[in-house]
């Protein structure tokens, strides 16, 4: 099985979205993964597709046409972590610009491997302050302990303003 990420940006406009979905379907490629969302005037798409060697490369051949809207790369699965143990988090924090930067910095100084990040913004009710609901999913190797990592991170989220909870992950 090969496997090959793509990037799309693309006006709204166009219908991009069920044009590129045709070409996988056409190619004989399947969706492992997809995420789509859509502004005003733009759409974005990350997708991760597989399928045999043969079917890959009709697909590559086929987006060409889009060249200039489209990102593609050949990727392997990440590879089995048996040491790593996977958990999930959600946090809400305000909307500053550093919010990120803040997280993404404390898991790599924590050799955190970070596998998915998924943010919105909102307002919160009654008093309407830009907030962020952030979920993320990520492993730690064994010689942390489960403890001292969950306590760090609560006191990184209390030392900068953000509600957090972490569990392990189940599924």
């Amino acid at each position: 099985m090969e496997n090959l990420v793509v990037v799309v940006l693309g006006l709204t406009e166009n219908q991009l979205t069920d044009q590129v979905f045709k070409l996988v379907a056409h190619s004989s490629c399947h969706i492992v993964d997809a995420r789509v969302n859509t502004t005003a005037t733009h759409i974005t798409m990350t997708l991760l597709i597989g399928g045999a060697w043969n079917t890959i490369a009709k697909f590559e051949t086929l987006i060409k046409k889009y060249e200039g809207q489209v990102l593609v790369a050949r990727t392997q699965f990440r590879a089995a972590q048996p040491d790593n143990f996977p958990y999930s988090s959600y946090i809400v924090a305000p909307d500053t610009s550093d919010v990120l930067a803040k997280i993404t910095q404390f898991l790599s100084e924590q050799e955190v491997t970070l596998y998915n990040l998924h943010i919105e913004s909102y307002k919160a009710p009654i008093t309407e302050a830009a907030m962020l609901g952030i979920s993320l999913s990520f492993g730690f190797t064994a010689h942390h302990l489960v403890a001292d990592f969950r306590e760090h991170f609560i006191v990184f989220c209390d030392e900068n303003n953000f509600d957090v909870a972490m569990e392990p992950q189940k599924n």
